[in-house]
């Protein structure tokens, strides 16, 4: 078998085609998303059921002026509400991903909905292909911390109940101990 070689589109023609209209797509855990810079969201290209990820995640989850995690539904494919004071395991049915901030992902639209000067915006921020988000790794954010707390929190919580139920037990009179 041959190789199969990629072409690699110059910026020319990836302006070109944006001009056009051909939204730019980015790849979430295998799943295309269109950058819907008119909508401000990341819309999965044929979940229609889906909200998709609106750009208000990208600050909500930002750990750089370009970058955010976001936690992420593969199967809903949208972002999670999470609430971190009540997660004591790791979760297994949603995943952090790291997506660039909308301005990076479509230059051009960008530059368009703010009404800069399209041309000289995309010659400082190039337009990419092929963008693809990155599946963060669990030990690479602080969750697994949160779940131990958590889970130490727990247990402090059980045992001072098994503490209480023991002695209020032994002050109402109750002998504790093996029924025989």
């Amino acid at each position: 078998m041959g190789d199969i070689k990629k072409k690699v589109k110059t910026q020319e023609e990836l302006l070109t085609e944006r001009k056009s209209g051909k939204q730019p797509v980015i790849d979430i855990a295998n799943h295309p998303f269109y950058v819907d810079m008119h909508r401000e969201t990341l819309r999965p290209h044929d979940d229609f059921w889906s909200k998709g990820i609106p750009f208000s995640a990208f600050d909500a989850f930002k750990i750089s002026d370009d970058l955010s995690w976001i936690p992420y539904d593969p199967k809903k494919h949208e972002p999670v509400d999470i609430n971190p004071s009540t997660l004591t395991e790791i979760p297994t049915d949603w995943i952090i991903v790291e997506i660039p901030h909308p301005r990076k992902l479509d230059p051009y639209g960008y530059a368009r909905e703010n009404d800069f000067d399209i041309d000289e915006y995309v010659k400082d921020h190039p337009i990419q292909a092929d963008i693809k988000a990155r599946v963060v790794a669990w030990s690479e954010t602080n969750i697994p911390d949160v779940v131990e707390r958590n889970r130490e929190k727990l247990q402090l919580k059980r045992k001072r109940l098994y503490k209480q139920s023991g002695t209020k037990a032994k002050e109402a009179g109750i002998k504790q101990g093996r029924k025989r």
